[in-house]
């Protein structure tokens, strides 16, 4: 094994289109993850767009960027957006694939879409990188398609960057032991030399300070909104938390597909005071903002290691999640679980936690606890030794 006191040349990728790829918390693992080998001494370069670089704040001066400005790919789909869709993405993938990047040992994707796995194969076939390794944080599912196309075409790149990773990849860091164990299944079925270990996330101390913010809001919702993160149900969440308590406030944190769609059903059903919309906001804003929150709604239907929550139970906020095994694998009784898609479940779940001091009380000292039995800073120095393993 390399020793990881040894300098490396490292390339990351963070190649997608939104402007803050802080929003995401898998990105920022990666950029931070990027950071840190670059202050031990690492010859880093990143492949990204140029607002990620503008809009995210690195201490190592000495990384170089090779700048990806990507078409955005559309927020609605219908079948006349293919050609375009298809063409954006192959651009995409170029633009990662074909960046005048000199040789390197290593290089790293955050996680298995296909325009990023798609880079990784290329560059090892021209013989730019040695070594291809992969970060997976999301549910793998191998099961047959749910009937939503929004979940059909999830699912299907997927299972796209899945096979390009098997073939390719020489490793793969499973942030949690269920998800090494799909990716042990995958390679019965399709023969690789694929190297597969676990490692957690870790999180910043400094979040762990506490939080003095005066509590402003009832709930928060802090992440992407699409259907993957389940924010097509906060409307109706909401909507049955005021049947018993009628000036609830819900601060919504975050941007995405269903944005608009979501402003619309909240006027529908009423509730236009009662929801603060901050779409995207900077790192340090962003907590600021959820602290004021005493409780984080977050209904995913795909995460199965979502930074988000952990840095929501560090700020000493309780969590009501959708239950699935993953969710309960890493996070265990540090959360509340509602069933999938069950808005009455979900605002019950709130509901009790808003009615009871004690209740909340207890809660947030479960999670507290679990955010403090997280590795520190990101768990970078484990990362960047397996990084350096041979």
């Amino acid at each position: 094994m390399r020793r990881a006191n040894s300098v490396a040349n490292l390339v990351f990728i963070v190649n997608g289109t939104l402007d803050e790829a802080t929003t995401f918390g898998g990105d920022r693992h990666t950029l931070g993850l990027a950071n840190y080998c670059a202050e031990q001494g690492d010859n880093v370069r990143i492949i990204a767009p140029a607002a990620t670089q503008r809009h995210y704040g690195l201490s190592a001066t000495d990384i170089k960027w090779f700048l990806t400005d990507n078409a955005r790919l559309p927020t609605v789909f219908h079948p006349r957006h293919i050609p375009m869709t298809l063409l954006r993405y192959s651009s995409r993938i170029a633009r990662g694939a074909l960046a005048a990047i000199s040789r390197c040992e290593v290089f790293y994707s955050g996680n298995i879409l296909p325009h990023d796995a798609l880079c990784g194969l290329i560059l090892k076939k021209r013989g730019i990188c040695q070594k291809f390794v992969c970060r997976c944080d999301q549910i793998l599912h191998l099961e047959p398609y749910r009937q939503r196309l929004h979940f059909t075409l999830h699912r299907w790149a997927s299972r796209v960057g899945m096979t390009i990773v098997l073939k390719s990849a020489d490793k793969l860091i499973a942030v949690n032991s269920l998800i090494a164990s799909q990716w042990q299944q995958a390679k019965q079925r399709r023969p690789s030399a694929l190297d597969i270990t676990t490692l957690s996330y870790g999180l910043d101390p400094v979040l762990l300070s506490g939080s003095t913010h005066h509590k402003e809001y009832d709930l928060a919702f802090f992440g992407r909104l699409d259907y993957v993160k389940g924010a097509d149900i906060l409307p109706e969440v909401l909507q049955r938390i005021c049947q018993s308590r009628p000036a609830c406030r819900m601060l919504v944190i975050g941007d995405g597909p269903l944005a608009a769609k979501l402003f619309v059903r909240s006027e529908a059903l009423g509730l236009r005071k009662n929801i603060v919309w901050t779409g995207q906001i900077g790192s340090q804003e962003r907590f600021n903002q959820l602290a004021k929150a005493n409780v984080l709604v977050y209904p995913t239907r795909e995460d199965a290691y979502p930074m988000a929550v952990a840095e929501t139970l560090a700020l000493g906020i309780p969590v009501v999640a959708a239950c699935n095994p993953h969710l309960r694998c890493v996070y265990g009784d540090a959360l509340l679980y509602a069933e999938e898609d069950s808005t009455e479940d979900f605002a019950k779940h709130v509901v009790s936690l808003l009615d009871s001091k004690t209740f909340r009380k207890e809660q947030i000292g479960r999670g507290i606890a679990f955010a403090k039995s997280m590795p520190p800073a990101g768990n970078y120095e484990a990362f960047r030794e397996v990084l350096l393993s041979r």
